[in-house]
């Protein structure tokens, strides 16, 4: 139902943003896990619908209607850089049990945003992608798969192992450093960041060598 109301929101925000601003940036954020369940115990067709539509229609839609807003309405002598973050996962990379609603939804958000900076190479070199992994944050969505009841075991105890050894990265760590990919170094259009691999505290370098520090 509330794909209906999508693009009268757009139209709404994205009417009232200045066409010559000198950057625009669009934190494409927003998801959810679906069922956390495996694929033949997946309970509803509808659940499954809610769950694409949140994740991939509308994030992609999102996407597609801010590009073109920012490359239809700039001027001749200002060029606007836009930068798109798509927010992504280590599950975006490889499979994990009973997660696979959640999986299918960012990879296909990851190699979307990939296509995008594919085609701003050649037709429009204002934009920028990135697909981060903000690393395993410490998020009410973190904490609902902690406490599923029908996600794989193996997951749920390394989660809890993370949670309880104090080894979640806080939004705001995973903020900070997704600042300074974008404002304090060169962006490779396309390219997958991962919190990981940039920041400096030992403690969290250690995570990524559990064997699901990638997950939500």
């Amino acid at each position: 139902g509330e794909l209906k109301t999508l693009d009268l929101s757009l139209n709404e925000v994205l009417n009232s943003r200045c066409p010559l601003c000198r950057r625009a940036i669009l934190f494409n954020n927003a998801g959810s896990t679906g069922e956390l369940m495996p694929v033949a115990d997946l309970t509803s067709l509808a659940l499954l619908k809610v769950a694409i539509d949140f994740n991939v229609t509308s994030s992609l839609w999102l996407t597609s209607r801010f590009v073109k807003h920012f490359r239809s309405c700039r001027g001749n002598t200002n060029r606007t850089q836009v930068i798109v973050i798509n927010t992504s996962s280590g599950m975006a990379l490889r499979p994990f049990k009973t997660c696979s609603i959640y999986c299918a939804a960012k990879a296909a958000r990851k190699i979307f945003h990939e296509a995008l900076a594919l085609e701003c190479l050649e037709n429009y070199k204002d934009v920028q992608v990135v697909n981060y992994h903000p690393g395993v944050c410490d998020t009410d969505m973190q904490r609902f798969a902690r406490e599923s009841k029908t996600i794989d075991r193996s997951i749920n105890e390394s989660f809890q192992q993370m949670k309880e050894g104090n080894k979640l990265v806080t939004p705001e760590a995973s903020a900070n450093e997704l600042v300074k990919i974008v404002f304090e170094k060169e962006i490779l259009s396309g390219a997958h960041y991962e919190y990981y691999e940039d920041v400096s505290s030992g403690d969290q370098r250690r995570c990524r060598d559990m064997e699901y520090d990638k997950g939500f």
